[in-house]
């Protein structure tokens, strides 16, 4: 493993997505999506970093650990909907 890549992170490079399997994900189902990984497609990347990426996902398992806290990221859908652009652009 590359110290650099661990010490530096993917931070933008990587980013998590769900994946809905039903229309319930909009009401924040736990069983209705799961969490995946993928490449930003805005990111700068070349072979090695990519397989230091995985490799970090892998090794410290972080697909199990944000499918673990997927009550933060319900409210992450639940906010985006009643924060969504109308009711950010609206008069006060």
């Amino acid at each position: 493993m590359n110290v650099r890549t661990f010490i530096e992170g993917f931070s933008e490079d990587i980013l998590f997505s769900i994946a809905p399997k039903n229309i319930d994900f909009v009401n924040g189902k736990n069983g209705a999506y799961r969490v995946k990984f993928k490449k930003n497609q805005l990111g700068t990347w070349d072979d090695k970093k990519i397989k230091e990426a995985i490799r970090n996902i892998t090794i410290f398992k972080l697909s199990g650990l944000y499918n673990m806290h997927k009550d933060y990221i319900n409210e992450i859908i639940q906010k985006a909907q009643i924060y969504n652009e109308d009711y950010i652009k609206r008069p006060l």
